[in-house]
């Protein structure tokens, strides 16, 4: 059986847009803040002029897995709230174990 993929996705383009929103910075910082594919699209075009990598694919290329360019971005999404979660529950119980030592300190024998 040939695979039929490239470097793991649907083809070419989806993987090229996927390479430049997850490696360039700015697109980076962009593309987080969107959970549909065709949302941060239209984004990029409206806002910014932006219609094609710098490689040439199209952001909207009508053959772009979006559905997994959609579960990346979602993926991003989750990552970010588990560790925004994990580090406050780190602090939540920094601040228990400090409120419990402190409090000890200040009782008169």
């Amino acid at each position: 059986m040939t695979d039929t993929t490239y470097n793991g996705w649907k083809n070419w383009a989806t993987w090229n847009v996927f390479l430049w929103l997850g490696n360039d910075e700015n697109l980076y910082e962009i593309a987080r803040t969107f959970v549909n594919y065709k949302d941060l699209a239209e984004h990029l075009r409206l806002s910014y002029g932006l219609t094609d990598t710098p490689d040439g694919a199209r952001y909207d290329d009508s053959e772009l897995d979006t559905y997994a360019l959609d579960k990346w971005l979602m993926d991003e999404v989750i990552s970010e709230i588990t560790l925004y979660l994990e580090t406050l529950s780190f602090w939540k119980l920094q601040s228990v174990g400090t409120d419990t030592a402190s409090a000890g300190s200040n009782v008169i024998t």
